[in-house]
């Protein structure tokens, strides 16, 4: 396996890559942005959105840089990210765990042994971290597959452990059979012991952790792709301060995230309303051009909202424009797109981005 990343070869060569080396130790030489770059391209996409939301403005905008610079990961620079994460995680836990010791200790010398020992039980449980966070932290569909094939008794005592949100969510995947049995032995939950809420919180955790040869796989990662699917997720707020950062820091970069954002196909997603403003944008023969390249339920929509006369004029006016070239036909999609684009900035139409900005009647 290359110890760097080769030149790349996609269609965004242009935009400038970041590059990883060894040093003379065999390990990879990464700032602490590029790491926090590689942590957030291994999170599920709504956890990583969760994480963007969650920065200062400069560190999103700054991440958001550093991840579109990257498009091909060696499996032992993930593993390296990984295992550093991992041991500063257990140095935390560590001193947090030595806090709990010594106070545990002063309770003991101070007072009376039952006492001591009553004051110490509260503290444990409340210093103690919910227990199933591996689990609690996978995607749904892979926590249902990991829990499907356990006892019954064994997900019921998972469940009255996990969020409420996620416990409904789980429950929900399961097979009618299973999911009565599981129910009714969540009723008769009273008390889980702490030795043995440990011990199946570690084999869950052991059972979830990526095997040696999967953290050693090569994984090639569009850094370009993966940010605009975060971006497209994300609050308009977020959207706009990263775009904003990129066009000063890289222009190359920002004209790739921005083209990239919206497709001339997302066009369907627009309502009637919008597509008549649209239509009073954007030049006509662009608009010819662009549709020659187009699908029919795309042409279907523009012709739907002109007149009758219109419409007809505009067909007749793409059957004279004969054969066109591609490079001319995309040229045209992305001049409507821009204006598409204005008209969102401006205020004027609203171009639709998952459920949070879906119409209710």
């Amino acid at each position: 396996m290359s110890d760097s990343a080769p030149e790349t070869t996609s269609e965004n060569a242009h935009v400038r890559k970041r590059v990883l080396a060894k040093g003379a130790d065999g390990r990879y030489e990464m700032e602490g942005r590029t790491k926090a770059a590689i942590m957030l391209l291994s999170l599920p996409q709504d956890k990583a959105v969760e994480v963007l939301q969650r920065l200062e403005m400069e560190q999103a905008e700054s991440l958001a840089l550093e991840v579109a610079q990257l498009d091909y990961l060696p499996g032992d620079a993930i593993k390296q990210v990984a295992l550093d994460f991992q041991q500063q995680t257990e140095r935390f836990r560590f001193v947090q765990g030595g806090g709990v010791k010594r106070i545990q200790e002063l309770l003991t010398a101070a007072l009376p042994q039952d006492t001591a020992d009553k004051i110490s039980a509260r503290v444990q449980a409340e210093h103690q971290p919910p227990p199933f966070r591996a689990l609690a932290a996978a995607p749904i569909t892979q926590a249902v597959e990991f829990l499907r094939n356990e006892h019954p008794q064994t997900i019921a005592l998972v469940l009255a452990h996990l969020r409420k949100d996620t416990a409904a969510r789980i429950l929900s995947e399961l097979e009618e059979v299973q999911l009565t049995d599981v129910a009714h032995r969540l009723l008769q939950i009273e008390t889980s012991p702490p030795d043995v809420l440990q011990a199946l919180d570690e084999q869950i955790r052991v059972r979830m952790a990526p095997s040696e040869d999967e953290m050693m796989h090569e994984i090639g990662i569009d850094g370009l792709k993966r940010l605009v699917d975060i971006l497209n997720c994300s609050p308009r707020t977020v959207e706009q301060q990263v775009l904003e950062y990129l066009e000063r820091a890289d222009p190359e970069a920002y004209g790739e995230v921005r083209k990239a954002m919206f497709v001339f196909e997302d066009l369907l997603s627009l309502d009637n309303r919008s597509v008549q403003r649209c239509l009073r944008e954007v030049d006509t023969n662009d608009l010819a051009l662009a549709l020659k390249g187009a699908t029919d339920d795309l042409m279907t929509l523009f012709l739907s909202n002109m007149s009758e006369r219109a419409a007809l004029i505009f067909k007749e006016d793409m059957q004279f424009m004969g054969p066109v070239r591609v490079r001319d036909v995309y040229e045209a999609q992305q001049r409507i797109i821009n204006a598409v684009r204005n008209l969102e900035a401006a205020g004027e139409i609203v171009v639709p981005r998952g459920s949070a900005d879906a119409l209710i009647s």
